[in-house]
C-alpha cells in the first residue's frame, strides 16, 4: 500500500507539470510572426542600427556578423546552467547549455522611418552522464522537435519580441541623449 501511495504521490506532480508545460506551446502563422517580429521607428537608420548593436552587446550577446550596408546584424549568447538535484533525479540531466541566436535586419524607408525585423532562435543542449543531446527548448515556448538531435527553434512568444522592441526604444532614447 505504501508503495502504491508513494508512486501516486510521485507521478501526479509530474503529470501536472507536463500538462502545464504543454499548455504554453504556441504556433504563430508566418503572417502573425512577421507582425510580432517587425517594428517601425521614427528615427534615422544610423541611430537605430547603432542602438541595436549596443542593445545586443549590453544583453551579453556576442556580435557574430554585421553588414551596415544591408542592415544585417547577427549575434549569439551562450548560457550554461547547472540543473537542480530535483531536475537531475527526475530527468537525469546534469547540465544544460542554451544558445540564443538573434538576427536583426534594419532598413531605412523613403519617409525617414526605420523598420526593424528581429528573429530569435534558441537551442538547448542537455548533458546526461557525460553524453550530450540537443533539443529545442520547451521552456521558451518553442515547438517540440521530433528529431532528438534538435535544430534551432524559432522563439514565437509575442511578449519576448515586445520586450526586445521596448528595450530597443529605450536604447535609442539613451543614444539620442548621449549624442
Amino acid at each position: 500500500m505504501k508503495k502504491i501511495l508513494l508512486s501516486v504521490l510521485f507521478i501526479l506532480p509530474l503529470l501536472f507539470l507536463q500538462s502545464c508545460k504543454s499548455s504554453k506551446e504556441l504556433q504563430l502563422t508566418p503572417e502573425q510572426m512577421k507582425r510580432v517580429s517587425t517594428n517601425v521607428f521614427q528615427e534615422d537608420f544610423p541611430l537605430v542600427y547603432q542602438s541595436a548593436l549596443s542593445l545586443l552587446a549590453s544583453k551579453g550577446f556576442i556580435i557574430t556578423n554585421t553588414d551596415k550596408e544591408s542592415g544585417v546584424i547577427t549575434a549569439e549568447k551562450r548560457t550554461d546552467k547547472k540543473t537542480s538535484i530535483w531536475e537531475e533525479v527526475v530527468t537525469d540531466e546534469s547540465n544544460r547549455t542554451y544558445l540564443t541566436t538573434a538576427s536583426i535586419v534594419v532598413t531605412q524607408s523613403a519617409d525617414h522611418t526605420t523598420e526593424v525585423y528581429l528573429t530569435l532562435h534558441n537551442r538547448k543542449t542537455f548533458y546526461y552522464d557525460n553524453q550530450h543531446r540537443e533539443m529545442i527548448d520547451p521552456d521558451n515556448v518553442l515547438p517540440r522537435a521530433s528529431n532528438p538531435r534538435g535544430v534551432s527553434g524559432l522563439i514565437q512568444r509575442p511578449q519576448t519580441y515586445f520586450e526586445w522592441f521596448e528595450m530597443l526604444k529605450q536604447e535609442i532614447a539613451r543614444k539620442k541623449t548621449v549624442n
